[in-house]
């Protein structure tokens, strides 16, 4: 079947084409006379003479052609009669008849095009433009009934041919007037056809199939029999054919503008008022010059006003303005095309009046008749053209307003809402503007916003429901993906079923316009826009404004999505924060622990072995008094590092005092030997430089130091080994070394071995050092631990003299100086 329609409208196509090159290679074989005719009741009239090659004039009528009258020449390939005189023609001027024999020199190439160049330019503009409408639509059936008519219309072109190359054989004048008759009849009833379907939606024909036979077939056989009525069945039958042929176009005129102003009126829909109201305006274009200066004349007088050119140049707008509504109309703005050309033609009207007005002044008054009038009309106009294009803005404007009640949507509305969405992160409040904002501003009826995610989307007003299928995945998003267009009409030729059946669906809850929300990545949501209050359709900078809304709100959404991700990240971070503080708190509890069983194992060690040493009893009063004030001060040093762990080991400030260095080194290495954490197997060595000055420290912090330095030594080597403890000074520091001849550091934890909580022991702890360096930078000393050159570890201490000058020194320290000077 489809086949079938293939091939017939092949042939639709073919017609035209083969009767023009049937009536060009006529003309080559008869030649050129010289002169152009047109058609009358009478005869055939000249109405233009190009070559003086024949004694013709115009507005002479031929009467008779080879000796052949008027009547049978018109009828001639039906009704052949001899021709008793060939090549001549009889002529009527005025009362009198002249009988000449017609030369008929060779047609050029050139001559033929330049007789014949409008009508061959408008059988193929005619046949380009049918073909158009098929290739973007080949099912539908206005754009089969759109080629047909145009087909029709060339073939009615290609048939005045003869006319034009004055092809003077009764068979070539007969076969012009049958076939122009017949393509007449056809084209425009089949223009008539495509005016009852067109557009789609106001179809009045459906499945009907009875108003095709009297379109096709009432007209034809109404004429006929009118023709033979009023020539008796006579010779005169063709010469009445010539003259009520046209009939029936003026009533195809009129039936199709009324039906497509009647559309016009009755339907809502402001895309099918946009591809009516485009031929509406083309109607009164093409046929005021047709209608009212050629076709009633003709009809009247049997004479147009106006020569069958000017119609022809007239009749290119129409189907045209056909073309356009068919498939173009959604992206032209129709009302704007009209205003401008009203515009236009107003501005010419007032500019030509002005120019003759001011031509008429220029040479009254100044040039006279010198003055260059060509040359000075061009230099008016382009002084014009830029006075008066801010008043064809202002006038272009006012016809939108006056004529079409059009407003446009405003740019400042892009200044507006851009302020409002971006200085919110609030999804909320940039859904509400959307929603709630844009109807009112945008002037439409309602505003929908659908926010895209992964796999679900979520869509505002939430009362609102449509769609049968997961938007995410639907079609209309992967056209959006895959062509991003700038927005999808409701009415848009889809590419899928699929995608038909969506927008449909959209069309139905109401809205017009679907625009993307782009991010930079993906399409995050769609925008639907309803249709004007006005019921217009949108102009193309409206398009592009609200598409650039779309992106910007686009860009507000995804911040705002992505603020919201931010906030429960955050409530999830401060739970899992929360959680991680109360293990803190269980790891910090247990570490106190062991510091405390750290600090308080070392005096607590010394008071043992002082207490197992007295309990023997055979001790003399000095040594027993001795050992008692060992056992004191191992007491005081247990509450001061019992307070120091309380503060999470804040040391406290050092008291400082006079220290003979001497003395509390050498005590202090008889008081670790003899503690229980002390290995028997490790020798400590005590090396001091005669004559140290006193140090200003405080000795309870400064023997919790050696104590952990000197653990730690003896910690490193288990299978024993030698420690020395060296101390020597300069003019204002005192030296302290320990040496010992262990494993030393490795390079790795060189860096570390200062940090809070960082030991290598298994059981250790790692605030040993950290108290260390803390009590030392408390007696403004340094402390360092380096790895010796004969293998194992050195700690230097370095401690000022005088860690405070006499104006600054504590209380204590000064109070002790005054009770030794009294």
């Amino acid at each position: 079947m489809g086949s079938k329609s293939h091939n017939t409208l092949t042939l639709v196509l073919i017609i035209p084409i083969m009767a023009v090159s049937f009536f060009v290679i006529a003309a080559f074989l008869q030649g050129n006379t010289g002169f152009r005719v047109d058609k009358t009741q009478q005869g055939l009239l000249i109405s233009h003479i190009s070559l003086p090659i024949n004694p013709v004039k115009k507005g002479d009528l031929i009467i008779a052609v080879d000796g052949v009258q008027y009547n049978q020449v018109l009828g001639f390939l039906l009704f052949p009669v001899d021709r008793p005189a060939p090549k001549t023609i009889t002529v009527l001027r005025g009362t009198e008849r002249f009988t000449f024999l017609i030369g008929t020199p060779p047609f050029t190439l050139t001559q033929l095009l330049i007789t014949a160049w409008p009508k061959l330019l408008l059988i193929c503009f005619f046949l380009i433009l049918s073909t158009l409408p098929r290739y973007r639509a080949p099912d539908s059936i206005q754009a089969r009934l759109f080629f047909l008519m145009l087909c029709g219309f060339s073939t009615s072109i290609a048939a005045t041919l003869p006319s034009s190359l004055m092809l003077l054989h009764p068979a070539y004048i007969s076969s012009s007037l049958l076939l122009l008759t017949l393509s007449n009849w056809f084209s425009f009833s089949a223009w008539l056809h495509f005016a009852a379907r067109f557009p789609a939606n106001c179809d009045i024909l459906g499945q009907k199939k009875w108003p095709l036979f009297l379109n096709y077939l009432f007209f034809p056989i109404v004429i006929v029999t009118i023709s033979l009525l009023f020539s008796k069945a006579g010779p005169d039958f063709w010469c009445w054919l010539q003259r009520l042929r046209n009939i029936p176009l003026p009533a195809s005129i009129i039936l199709a503008f009324v039906k497509h102003l009647w559309d016009y009126r009755r339907t809502n829909y402001p895309p099918a008022r946009d591809q009516i109201k485009l031929p509406l305006i083309a109607y009164w274009l093409t046929f005021t010059p047709y209608f009212f200066l050629y076709l009633l004349p003709n009809l009247l007088n049997d004479q147009p006003l106006i020569s069958f050119r000017i119609v022809v140049f007239a009749f290119f707008i129409l189907p045209l303005a056909y073309y356009t509504s068919l498939g173009r109309y959604r992206t032209l703005d129709v009302d704007k095309l009209i205003a401008r050309a009203v515009n236009f033609v107003l501005l010419m009207v007032f500019l030509g009046l002005l120019y003759s007005a001011f031509l008429t002044f220029l040479k009254r008054f100044l040039f006279g008749n010198q003055i260059l009038s060509e040359e000075l009309f061009l230099i008016f106009f382009i002084v014009m053209l830029f006075i008066f294009r801010p008043v064809a803005t202002y006038l272009e404007r006012w016809i939108n307003i006056i004529f079409f009640r059009y407003r446009p949507v405003p740019t400042t509305l892009l200044h507006y809402f851009s302020d409002k969405i971006t200085s919110t992160l609030s999804l909320s409040d940039i859904v509400q503007t959307m929603i709630k904002e844009f109807p009112e501003k945008i002037n439409v009826n309602k505003v929908a916003l659908m926010l895209l995610y992964e796999s679900q989307s979520k869509i505002y007003p939430e009362h609102l429901r449509f769609g049968s299928i997961p938007w995410s995945n639907s079609d209309l998003v992967c056209e959006f993906h895959k062509f991003s267009p700038v927005c999808i009409h409701t009415d848009h030729p889809s590419r899928t079923q699929q995608l038909e059946k969506e927008l449909l669906e959209i069309r139905q809850a109401g809205f017009s316009l679907i625009f993307p929300m782009k991010s930079i990545t993906t399409v995050s949501g769609l925008l639907f826009i309803g249709f004007r209050n006005d019921g217009r359709r949108f102009s193309n900078e409206d398009i592009h404004l609200i598409a650039t809304l779309a992106n910007q709100g686009a860009i507000a959404v995804e911040n705002a999505k992505r603020y919201e991700a931010l906030l429960i990240n955050k409530k999830e971070i401060e739970t899992l924060f929360s959680e991680q503080i109360k293990q803190q708190k269980l790891i910090i509890l247990g570490e106190m622990t062991a510091m405390i069983a750290h600090e308080l194992k070392n005096p607590l060690g010394v008071i043992n072995s002082s207490a197992q040493y007295l309990a023997t009893g055979k001790q003399s009063k000095d040594v027993q008094d001795e050992v008692v004030q060992y056992i004191l001060e191992e007491t005081q040093n247990l509450n001061e590092a019992i307070n120091n762990l309380l503060g999470l080991a804040k040391q406290r400030p050092p008291h400082f005092e006079q220290i003979d260095i001497t003395q509390h080194l050498s005590g202090f290495v008889k008081r670790w030997v003899q503690n229980n954490d002390h290995n028997p197997l490790i020798s400590v060595e005590v090396q001091i430089d005669k004559y140290l000055p006193q140090l200003y420290a405080d000795h309870r912090q400064l023997n919790q130091v050696l104590f952990n330095l000197i653990r730690n030594s003896e910690e490193m080597m288990p299978d024993g080994g030698h420690i020395l403890l060296c101390a020597k000074s300069d003019k204002e520091t005192i030296t302290i070394s320990i040496l010992d001849n262990g494993p030393g550091i490795s390079d790795n934890d060189k860096e570390k071995l200062f940090n809070n909580f960082f030991t290598t022991k298994k059981d250790g702890v790692g605030l040993g050092l950290f108290i260390c360096r803390q009590i030392i930078h408390a007696h403004k000393g340094s402390i360092s631990i380096e790895n010796r050159d004969t293998g194992g570890a050195s700690v230097i201490i370095c401690l000022p003299l005088k860690p405070f000058s006499s104006f600054c020194l504590p209380e204590s320290v000064t109070e002790d100086r005054k009770g030794k000077e009294e």
